[in-house]
């Protein structure tokens, strides 16, 4: 039996995305073609074969991989006097993912900071949770360029 066929890796692939859905926003469809290249072998699988692992329709799954393609969470190759177009998850797509999670966090803190200028004494309680954050966003802001940095992967705004 085939590696991606058996119960344990399509519940991993199942697994995987929910994981994507709650986490990142992606499309249920989208997500699974996610799972699935992951976990398969070859790391790369034709429309068809990825539209029968899933039991999805062809519209589907031609919707899916269209918008994993623009967002180059996924690219495709062909094979030698093959004609069919394999998809494949791109070079790093999670460091995308996080690094542009990571710019939106940021514009929080001016936000932040401008709301909390505006408001009274009054209510010290969100005050307090408002300052919390602004300060935990300056060593966010702080820390995670040298994360970045570390493993020479450039941010967004570099």
């Amino acid at each position: 039996m085939k590696m991606e066929t058996n119960k344990e890796t399509k519940e991993l692939v199942e697994k995987f995305g929910v994981f994507l859905e709650k986490a990142v926003n992606f499309q249920p469809v989208s997500a699974r073609i996610a799972g699935y290249l992951l976990i398969s072998e070859p790391p790369y699988k034709t429309f068809d074969e990825i539209r029968e692992y899933l039991n999805v329709s062809k519209s589907a799954v031609s919707q899916a991989l269209n918008l994993l393609v623009s967002q180059n969470f996924l690219d495709y190759m062909t094979l030698h006097g093959d004609r069919k177009r394999y998809f494949k998850i791109t070079a790093n797509p999670w460091l995308n993912i996080i690094k542009k999670d990571f710019e939106c966090m940021l514009q929080f803190k001016p936000l932040f900071q401008e709301i909390l200028k505006q408001r009274s004494d009054k209510y010290p309680e969100l005050n307090n949770q408002l300052k919390t954050m602004i300060s935990f966003l300056e060593i966010f802001e702080k820390e995670i360029p040298l994360i970045f940095k570390k493993y020479k992967i450039a941010l967004v705004s570099d």
